[in-house]
């Protein structure tokens, strides 16, 4: 088929090199992402922390479905099945 990118170098679907510099600020404004490394690494560093904030939490809830055993080891509660309205045809 002309004109199919099914076998295309995954490299043309990328902004050129002569290209990036032009494009990056708005690249960064549409992703929401940091410019630098060590604001990326920031972020991921705030993320963790809010995790495990959430996660103590839950290991310290009484009723809560996730908890640590005397070995420390985590214990997640069954889920339950999700509701779904089946429909018999005759």
């Amino acid at each position: 088929m002309q004109g199919s990118r099914r076998y295309a170098n995954p490299a043309s679907y990328l902004i050129s090199p002569e290209a990036w510099p032009m494009q990056r600020q708005d690249v960064l404004d549409l992703t929401g992402m940091p410019g630098t490394f060590a604001e990326r690494l920031e972020a991921l560093d705030q993320e963790t922390a809010a995790h495990l904030d959430d996660l103590e939490a839950l290991l310290t809830s009484a009723d809560s479905p996730v908890s640590l055993d005397e070995d420390g080891e985590l214990h997640l509660s069954p889920l339950e099945p999700p509701w779904v309205p089946w429909r018999l045809h005759a």
